[in-house]
């Protein structure tokens, strides 16, 4: 029986090497989970990345702010004669919404109604109606059906499926009080940019305007259309 259990020193030797290398193997077995887990983690852009690309996709989706707005329009300001349709509007055929068109019985005018009156109109919705009343508060009133391609997000399509359901009251149109509105309120008019409201302003504190001649001669400004809410009448 000795000499069945009995190892030579070369073979201690080995069964330790053995012993070691099983060893090894199972510490190497029950750790593994936590060295390789860093490198099955899903990487994420950090919330900056986010926020800069979320802002980047909805960019497009929200009608541009009221600074925005100026900065494109103000090129437009000092036309000499705006009277007519400040950008040529091209008109497709009328298309057809009976979906809607059955229920309206009288002509809206625009100057006038609600959002709620609006809504029978064709491709008109809760969100839209309320863009025309606003942008219509902004100016005082519309003078010509033409100033609906204005609003955002009108389209000619849009604009053609309603012409003929839509007036205009002119006698409905706030004017804008140059002589004593505050800056802030001049500037929130479509037509105006900052550079005119200062003009406008620093004239008027000098001594109020008195016509359309003094307007133009102290103001430098000439958009009839402009001047047409501001002497609305005169």
């Amino acid at each position: 029986m000795k000499e069945y259990l009995y190892f030579s020193k070369r073979d201690r030797k080995a069964i330790a090497a053995l012993t070691s290398i099983v060893s090894l193997l199972i510490i190497v077995n029950v750790l593994r989970p936590f060295i390789f887990q860093n490198k099955n983690k899903m990487h994420l852009p950090n919330d900056s990345v986010l926020y800069s690309d979320y802002h980047q996709n909805i960019a497009s989706t929200f009608a541009p702010s009221e600074f925005e707005y100026k900065k494109t329009s103000s090129s437009q300001n000092n036309v000499a004669d705006s009277n007519t349709a400040r950008k040529p509007i091209t008109i497709p055929p009328t298309k057809k919404f009976t979906d809607k068109t059955q229920h309206i019985k009288n002509v809206v005018d625009i100057n006038s109604s609600d959002s709620a009156s609006l809504l029978p109109l064709p491709a008109i919705g809760p969100v839209f109606a309320g863009r025309i009343i606003k942008y219509r508060n902004r100016l005082g009133g519309f003078f010509f059906k033409q100033q609906l391609m204005e609003v955002y997000g009108m389209t000619p399509e849009t604009y053609s499926a309603i012409i003929d359901m839509i007036s205009i009251d002119t006698t409905k149109i706030t004017p804008l009080q140059v002589n004593t509105a505050e800056f802030k309120q001049i500037l929130r008019h479509p037509y105006i940019d900052y550079e005119m409201t200062k003009t406008i302003v620093n004239e008027r504190n000098k001594h109020h305007y008195i016509s359309r001649k003094d307007f133009i001669d102290r103001t430098g400004i000439v958009d009839s259309l402009l001047i047409r809410y501001i002497f609305t009448g005169n």
